[in-house]
């Protein structure tokens, strides 16, 4: 059985102190504007593999694809670090990365936030033979659920509903 409870909407969350030069560099791009010299940077991106959005092997994927191209030719270098979901959270808290792929907008208060990149649908999913009968994220209160890495800060809205 598979039930979809809600979407989960992914951003990219900016640290304050590499925010506002991807915005200005992402504006010139769209706007086309005379090029701009600028010193080779390194801007540390923290990622976990999920394919076909991320793959390690060959620092390819959907994302990474396009995060590469938005920083061709601005002077910037995108260095992938390729961390658990939990790790990239708190690496971007203390400033060890300038950008977290895959965060919920709102999830730091002091941060820069891109358009929505990526809509993730979640699903409850049992064996047939379960019977179970899920209509709502209130008929999983009294079952056992496995669940991603930070799904209970990610989905805190959503779970918030099991609790209550």
């Amino acid at each position: 059985m598979r039930r979809d409870f809600n979407t989960y909407r992914a951003y990219y969350s900016l640290s304050s102190r590499e925010g506002s030069h991807f915005f200005r560099i992402v504006i010139y791009i769209m706007l086309l504007t005379a090029s701009v010299e600028l010193i080779a940077k390194e801007v540390r991106i923290g990622v976990g593999e999920f394919p076909p959005y991320v793959i390690k092997k060959g620092n390819t994927g959907i994302q990474l694809e396009l995060i590469k191209e938005i920083f061709s030719g601005t002077g910037y270098t995108p260095v992938f670090q390729y961390l658990p979901n939990s790790r990239i959270l708190k690496q971007f808290k203390r400033g060890k990365l300038d950008i977290a792929i895959n965060v919920n907008q709102g999830l730091f208060k002091d941060k820069f936030y891109s358009d929505e990149v990526v809509s993730f649908n979640n699903y409850a999913i049992s064996l047939k033979n379960n019977n179970f009968n899920i209509k709502s994220i209130k008929d999983l209160q009294k079952l056992s659920v496995l669940s991603f890495q930070n799904a209970k800060l990610i989905l805190a809205c959503m779970l918030h509903q099991l609790v209550t």
